[in-house]
């Protein structure tokens, strides 16, 4: 459910936080019905990539154990939400990782309500899940998932600016 396509701008200063004092908050995972393993549930795919390469690096036993909070599944719509809001705080993403987060969270509300949403509506279900975003920006988004996929490696570098002035 990571909406994060491209590596974390901060994976560097977080890896050495990590090797300095280990993860001061444990990452919560869940895991989908019917599922053996395990994801992570809100956030933390950064710190997870992090311990991991320290554990490769080193077979330091700190880094060769994690605890976790376990949260029973409640639906893709959740972890996708939790994802896009805690990669915001913690370490912003990418205009277009945003979108394409955004418009995957589109797909799974529309699945759920049976309908296509309108931007307003799209606009009013994210806000009642906890992830402000204006209408003006949700316009971008789609219209860059939809139109502008053809970029191919220019894409990561595309900004919300870039988009506003293809766009008219």
């Amino acid at each position: 459910g990571n909406p994060r396509r491209t590596v974390n701008a901060r994976f560097d200063e977080i890896k050495a936080s990590i090797r300095a004092s280990g993860i001061r908050s444990p990452l919560t995972v869940t895991r989908r019905p019917g599922d053996s393993h395990f994801i992570v549930e809100a956030g933390g795919n950064t710190r997870l990539e992090a311990i991991h390469q320290l554990w490769a690096e080193t077979r330091e036993p700190r880094f060769g154990r994690l605890t976790v909070l376990f949260r029973p599944w409640r639906s893709e719509t959740h972890v996708l939400t939790a994802h896009l809001v805690e990669n915001e705080q913690r370490g912003g993403m990418t205009f277009w990782d945003k979108a394409c987060g955004v418009m995957r969270l589109e797909a799974h509300l529309e699945e759920q309500r049976g309908h296509a949403l309108t931007v307003r509506d799209l606009d009013e279900e994210i806000r009642a899940l906890g992830l402000p975003v204006n209408i003006a920006t949700l316009a971008h988004y789609r219209f860059a998932t939809a139109r502008l996929q053809t970029l191919g490696e220019g894409i990561p570098d595309l900004t919300g600016l870039h988009v506003k002035t293809i766009q008219p």
